[in-house]
């Protein structure tokens, strides 16, 4: 996300190049829990079991590779996998242009996230939690309105959590 963007849903008097180091350090942070924002590439070893499960749900799958021990690696076609609907279990197919029966040697799968959205909401309030919230202070009251850093640091992780989970409410 960019700072233009980020004004859409912010209002600020922050200037843009402090506001940019707190998106970027939001960014970061949910780059760690959750993942990037664009390409995701996941490398793991085949078991030989007919089902690959991602770590995100896939929008749609880019490439899909397979390396075998000496180093040969082959690109499968559409026709070799299976992606179920919720976009999380790549099925391997007995039928297609390489069939096989299992995932075996080392996969290599790269897919665009379908949570996008969320992973950006998620930015946007961390952004905002991190404005509303003045660093230093155990706590600051406003009018009716009370924060701790206890409430601040609870915040945080909870909508960490909640992009981490995929179910950002």
């Amino acid at each position: 996300m960019d700072l233009v963007t980020l004004h859409t849903f912010i209002e600020t008097d922050l200037a843009d190049v402090p506001l940019q180091i707190i998106l970027t350090a939001a960014d970061e942070d949910l780059t760690l829990a959750v993942g990037p924002d664009t390409t995701m590439i996941e490398e793991r070893m085949g078991q030989g079991q007919p089902n690959l499960w991602l770590q995100r749900p896939a929008a749609s799958i880019t490439s899909i590779t397979l390396t075998d021990p000496e180093g040969t690696v082959t690109t499968l076609d559409t026709t070799d996998w299976h992606l179920d609907p919720a976009g999380k279990i790549l099925t391997r197919l007995r039928t297609g242009t390489n069939p096989d029966s299992g995932w075996n040697n080392r996969v290599t799968v790269t897919y665009v996230p379908a949570d996008l959205n969320k992973r950006q909401r998620a930015l946007v309030a961390l952004v905002q939690l991190e404005l509303d919230y003045r660093h230093g202070k155990k706590s600051e009251n406003i009018g009716d309105h009370t924060m701790t850093q206890a409430d601040y640091n609870i915040a945080r992780a909870q909508i960490i959590s909640q992009a981490m989970t995929r179910t950002f409410a």
